[in-house]
């Protein structure tokens, strides 16, 4: 899959490496006292109930089994995504000052690009809130849209990452990037800091500034290990 980003790159993934196979012949590799061991087209395994097989009359053909969608899905998506999201995310916020500090490495690779840690999401009381990928908002720095202070409260060089709040008082509270001090810093309309627009359009502006491709990474705990692995390698 190829894509153009908001600053006029064009970055490909290879989509047999980052997701999850739809090919749902499995093969039974051992058995393990009432259950199968099974791997997929993408050597992922799951702990079978031998019963699933015989009531769902699912045929062994030279240790080979075809599962429905409902199975497969429940067995190889739901479960695999859910854990790869969350290791993903532990590991984003373990290393979120790493990952800011080489941004640019960010965009160098599609898998990156794409990474959405539940960190960034942004939004309002009663409005809703969105999520995007870490490519889409450190690709807004660098396109030249997005709310950036040179310094703020005694902070230089301030990106904006996140923002929540109420559309009816106007309070909010915004999260950035200082880019000098290599840090995140919180700040909120307490703090006497100001936008150019009031909060709900610059919510608005915001979600327009880092709207992207949607995500189709399903190891996202592989990627970010690769991408803190190579920063760490820089550093």
């Amino acid at each position: 899959m190829d894509f153009k980003t908001k600053s006029g790159k064009f970055l490909s993934i290879d989509l047999e490496k980052w997701t999850i196979t739809s090919q749902r012949t499995c093969k039974i590799i051992r058995e393990e006292d009432d259950d199968y061991i099974i791997e997929n087209k993408t050597k992922q395994t799951a702990k079978i109930s031998k019963s699933i097989i015989s009531d769902n009359r699912i045929d062994i053909i030279d240790s080979h089994v075809e599962f429905s969608e409902a199975i497969y899905n429940y067995y190889f998506l739901k479960e695999s995504r859910v854990e790869a999201e969350k290791r993903m995310n532990d590991i984003f916020e373990q290393n979120i000052e790493l990952i800011f500090s080489n941004k640019e490495l960010v965009l160098s690779k599609a898998e990156y690009y794409l990474l959405r840690p539940r960190y960034l999401t942004s939004g309002g009381a009663y409005i809703g809130g969105f999520s995007y990928s870490l490519g889409a908002l450190i690709d807004s720095f660098t396109s030249g849209e997005h709310f950036f202070f040179e310094e703020l409260s005694g902070f230089k060089k301030m990106y904006l990452i996140k923002i929540v709040g109420s559309p009816l008082s106007g309070a909010y509270s915004a999260t950035f990037w200082a880019d000098e001090e290599r840090k995140i810093v919180s700040l909120g309309s307490g703090n006497g800091i100001s936008f150019p627009m009031p909060f709900t359009e610059v919510l608005k502006e915001f979600r327009g500034m880092v709207s992207g491709v949607a995500n189709c990474i399903d190891f996202e705990d592989q990627v970010i290990e690769q991408l803190v692995k190579e920063m760490n390698e820089l550093n």
